[in-house]
């Protein structure tokens, strides 16, 4: 049961994959050094309610097990014992992000969640109406 981190280079295929990333920084943390827009605010206390498939506080659009969740810590270190965790719990495709939000900063790829198809489908659905196609990818 092991995956591999992904590096921020990687992260926009991820993405084009139907991909969440889930950011499990503390408030206080996200606060100081930015939000990661288009990603998911999970503390890391709650992670394991919120995506375990038998868990009661699970989100309700979370059932599948078979979504890609990329965890985000600050530097990539808790993000990877969150992810092998989720793996347990049967999500066998929970990875992290290597290198964390820092990482995604030194690459200059803050902006890199700001267009992904969750958050799009989101906005549309917020406010109606059409549905924007997607780019074919190379991913």
């Amino acid at each position: 049961m092991s995956a591999e981190p992904i590096h921020p280079e990687e992260l926009p295929c991820a993405l084009a994959r139907g991909g969440w990333v889930i950011d499990i920084r503390p408030q206080a943390e996200r606060t100081c050094d930015g939000a990661l827009m288009g990603a998911l605010a999970i503390e890391r206390q709650l992670l394991i309610a919120r995506l375990d498939p038998c868990s009661d506080a699970r989100l309700s659009w979370a059932r599948d097990p078979q979504l890609e969740w990329v965890i985000m810590c600050s530097s990539g270190a808790d993000s990877a014992a969150a992810a092998r965790s989720l793996r347990g719990l049967g999500l066998s495709r929970a990875t992290s992000l290597s290198g964390g939000y820092h990482g995604l900063r030194s690459a200059r790829m803050l902006d890199v969640a700001d267009g992904a198809a969750h958050v799009e489908y989101g906005v549309v659905a917020a406010v109606g109406g059409i549905v924007p196609v997607r780019a074919l990818t190379t991913c």
